[in-house]
């Protein structure tokens, strides 16, 4: 059945607006502390002596205060805005390959794009090697990275590029009831990328009344792209396609889990998704994911 643009703008805001509950709650409830203390020596200049080596050629300024956190992550925390900490971040042997910001001249930005699931988050690259962070603040900020792996993704589909080389981060991770919710960001060397949420019951299994995704096809890159669009008219932006996906049924759907409790990862393998106009026909992903870690809700 053929919709108006109208009622597909609808559908597709509707269907990402549920990621603001897992971005928000997973914000306020997270109960993971770092257990290493602040690195020394990260002040200006260079911080590869004191850093990571996952992270190693960033530069950051005295006053960045980083954290390395269990497993291959690290939180720089500053009293400086988050464009300060992404200048810096950039400045060094590093580069700012694509950045989710929301736009200055929009008055109500940071609300709607946090009703959208968008949380604001950079990727950087230094040749072959990428980094994920996520930024949180206003007056301050705090970045929480990532060391992304070399990644091959699959989304199927009428018009989809099928398996490609790209990018997975995961953003969010919380528990509830013994189920784990994730939400990711992903793109391709073929310029088709997605932000979605799911939540994983203990067996494995993945729930299609919680299942939340837009596949973005696009010309440039995810992050940015999605920083430039009008949600508010009849098509968010000029040589963009969103598509919400969703699932009658998740027969199939699956995350193969890896990793301790506190810091899951897996991949996650979801057949048989449609999306809300049939243009791509059957739609398949599988995409990896990885918690830097796990906030708790309902305890």
């Amino acid at each position: 059945m053929s919709t108006t643009a109208s009622d597909h703008r609808r559908r597709v805001l509707t269907g990402l607006l549920a990621v603001v509950l897992v971005g928000v709650l997973a914000a306020c409830t997270t109960d993971d502390k770092p257990a290493a203390q602040p690195t020394t020596g990260a002040g200006a200049g260079p911080a590869s002596a004191a850093l990571p080596a996952g992270f190693a050629g960033l530069y950051v300024t005295p006053e960045v205060i980083a954290v390395p956190l269990p497993g291959d992550g690290l939180r720089m925390v500053t009293a400086q805005r988050c464009d300060r900490l992404v200048a810096m971040l950039g400045a060094g042997q590093w580069y700012v390959a694509d950045e989710l910001r929301y736009p200055k001249e929009a008055a109500a930005s940071e609300e709607v794009f946090s009703g959208l699931g968008l949380t604001p988050a950079l990727l950087l690259r230094r040749g072959d090697r990428r980094v994920f962070a996520t930024l949180e603040g206003a007056t301050d900020c705090t970045a929480t990275l990532t060391a992304l792996p070399a990644q091959e993704i699959t989304v199927s589909g009428t018009g989809l590029p099928g398996a490609r080389p790209g990018w997975a981060a995961t953003t969010r991770c919380y528990r509830s009831g013994g189920a784990l919710t994730v939400s990711f960001y992903f793109d391709t060397d073929a310029h088709v990328g997605a932000i979605g949420t799911v939540t994983i019951a203990a067996d494995g299994s993945v729930s299609a009344d919680d299942l939340s995704i837009a596949v973005v096809q696009h010309s440039g890159a995810l992050m940015s792209t999605l920083s430039g669009l009008d949600w508010s008219a009849p098509k968010p932006g000029k040589g963009v396609t969103v598509s919400e996906l969703t699932a009658e049924d998740v027969g199939g759907a699956k995350a193969s889990m890896t990793g301790p409790a506190e810091r899951p990862a897996g991949t996650l393998t979801l057949p048989a998704l449609s999306d809300d106009t049939g243009r791509l026909g059957e739609v398949g992903i599988t995409v990896p994911f990885a918690c830097a870690e796990v906030g708790t809700l309902g305890t």
